[in-house]
């Protein structure tokens, strides 16, 4: 019972840590001016507090008073500002908040009562973790295996780790469970269904994997591209400005290349996407990707500097031995295509959500083009995993069934989006019958 308190304790503390710098009286005025729901709100939290966290990194390995203090100025603005939450005005925003709180303690009381790590999370992401928990800094990395693997998720885990309450390992992964039922909140509670609480529900049973949490960073990967959706979305919708989406397009993108040696390549497919399908002059698009070559350089420099690490865990080039040889490559992209099937229907959300693309543009009499950043988004990141599993040196029979799955759950969040505007599109035409 008592390490049941301590979860529950302990979760309320990560919900208040990242209700900053935006709290419940900024939060409504914000919402009027930008159309940004709750979740949306508390999602650029994290990526402010994740972005001043991540500069950190690379001087304190020990953070723990900076969360403690930001902490204490959250619950002091909670505190003054409590008032000014209505709850009759704001009464389905409440049981929301209620919803997500029980589906954030089911999880966590899931974890601790299989708090063991996953192989990766034990051959790779533990070593870096336990590293900043006893204060080394980033050139230990030099020191441990797969030194080139970015840092910033084992970076939180270790620093949520140390100020838990009874200093248990599993404490510090909470935070992946918040962020990933925070990404699905702030894409899927903006619908107007009432039937949006089974929505969520279904759609979090879809998404969630059990053994992601046992030291993978595969939700801190979804976090950020779910988030990259939520703002193509509303840019769609012109619920933001392009001044305002630029900068949260950027920052997600920084910060997604901290996460994961696969980040670089996401940054680069949402760029992409952002280029072939929305609406955006030449020099915004030039901006941007030049922006995005200035920070990749960046983090290849930073990287080299603190770790004296560069390239990836495989070359980027070898001698492409699957794309010489026409009989290996027809077999190769047979199996992948069969892997690929088999992974789609072991994760039917992304089914779900392209049936509900080509549904709503069914129902919408609306053609199929390539300004729809859902089909483009898909295409090339089934590419994308093509030309993975094309280009790596391993047995693909050996590593495709090991790690298909994880590709698959980077991106699962991204086609969320598809099934606001078919249940968006249910809802306007009833409210226009009656």
């Amino acid at each position: 019972m008592l390490e049941i308190a301590n979860i529950f304790i302990y979760g309320i503390f990560i919900f208040i840590l990242f209700l900053f710098p935006f709290n419940f009286s900024l939060t409504d005025q914000y919402i009027k001016k930008v159309n940004l729901n709750f979740f949306d709100i508390v999602c650029l939290n994290v990526l402010f507090q994740f972005s001043i966290y991540l500069i950190l990194s690379f001087f304190i390995p020990d953070i723990s008073n900076v969360i403690r203090a930001i902490f204490l100025i959250s619950f002091f603005f909670i505190f003054i500002d409590y008032k000014k939450f209505e709850l009759k005005k704001n009464y389905f925003l409440f049981l929301l908040i209620i919803f997500f709180l029980i589906l954030f303690f089911s999880i966590n009381i899931h974890i601790a009562s299989n708090p063991r790590l996953s192989w990766d999370g034990v051959a790779h992401w533990f070593w870096k973790t336990r590293s900043f928990y006893y204060g080394f800094g980033l050139e230990n990395f030099k020191n441990l295996p797969n030194s080139m693997y970015p840092h910033l998720g084992t970076y939180l885990w270790s620093n949520f780790w140390k100020i838990s309450f009874v200093d248990y390992e599993y404490f510090g992964r909470f935070y992946y469970t918040f962020i990933f039922l925070l990404a699905i909140f702030s894409i899927l509670c903006s619908v107007r269904s009432k039937y949006i609480f089974i929505i969520i529900l279904f759609s979090t049973f879809l998404v969630y994997e059990p053994y992601v949490l046992g030291g993978y960073q595969e939700y801190l990967v979804f976090f950020f591209i779910s988030f990259v959706a939520r703002l193509f979305f509303l840019l769609s919708k012109n619920f933001i400005s392009k001044k305002l989406f630029f900068t949260f397009f950027l920052l997600s993108l920084t910060l997604l290349l901290w996460s994961k040696q696969e980040g670089i390549f996401y940054s680069v497919l949402l760029l992409t996407v952002f280029i072939l399908s929305l609406k955006s002059e030449n020099k915004e698009k030039i901006f941007i990707s030049s922006s995005l070559l200035l920070i990749l350089i960046t983090h290849i420099t930073i990287e080299y500097y603190f770790k004296g690490s560069k390239g990836f865990h495989e070359p980027i080039v070898n001698n492409f031995d699957k794309l010489k040889n026409i009989h290996l490559f027809i077999s190769s992209v047979l199996y992948i295509s069969q892997g690929i099937l088999i992974g789609l229907c072991k994760r039917p959300i992304i089914i779900i959500c392209i049936f509900a693309y080509f549904f709503t543009k069914y129902v919408k009499k609306e053609k199929i083009s390539i300004s729809d950043f859902n089909l483009v988004f898909f295409i090339i990141n089934i590419l994308f995993i093509f030309s993975i599993y094309l280009h790596t040196h391993f047995g693909i029979e050996s590593i495709l069934p090991q790690t298909l799955g994880r590709l698959l759950i980077h991106t699962s969040g991204f086609y969320l989006v598809s099934l606001v505007y078919l249940l968006d599109f249910f809802y306007k035409k009833n409210v226009i019958k009656k």
